[in-house]
């Protein structure tokens, strides 16, 4: 008889990511605590490189950006944050990004407008193909968060072995 496989179910709920053009990294999420019945909030803040895939996948979210804000495609954006947000079982993303300028050192920020992942009254609703390029986003923010990163280059001396300091 097979073993059936546990599902790995998700209780971190992230609420905002960003990137600096430094390459500092600000996460911050919460996570349900069964004991108290409240979400527990966290924060990191970090400089620590992380893997190209997470790198990647923040680029991927341009094209989202740019049609969440209805921004022309000539326009050269970087995205700075993501912010999400949760009504009930609803999650809301807004993107915010920087355009520079070719007369300014002062770069255009743009926040685009707030949309869901699906239809709710008021508000726009997302293409799935984007929740989907989020989705996969968040995924590697988790790989971050849990601990994987670039690995640093290592000084290898003579003979393949790790050159160690001593303090």
């Amino acid at each position: 008889m097979a073993k059936k496989e546990k599902k790995i179910v998700e209780t971190r709920k992230l609420r905002k990511f960003g990137m600096s053009t430094v390459g500092k990294i600000d996460i911050e999420w919460i996570k349900r605590n069964d004991l108290s019945n409240c979400d527990d909030e966290f924060a990191r803040s970090s400089v620590e490189e992380p893997v190209e895939s997470l790198k990647t996948a923040w680029e991927n979210l341009v094209p989202v950006a740019r049609s969440m804000a209805e921004i022309p495609d000539d326009w050269e954006l970087t995205i700075r944050s993501m912010t999400v947000s949760y009504k009930k079982d609803k999650r809301m993303f807004t993107l915010t990004m920087m355009r520079k300028l070719k007369d300014d050192d002062k770069p255009l920020n743009i926040t685009a407008p707030c949309k869901l992942q699906e239809e709710f009254k008021d508000f726009g609703c997302m293409d799935l193909e984007h929740v989907d390029l989020i989705d996969k986003f968040i995924a590697h923010v988790w790989e971050y968060v849990d601990g994987h990163r670039a690995q640093p280059d290592l000084p290898v001396v003579e003979g393949g072995a790790v050159e160690q300091k001593l303090l």
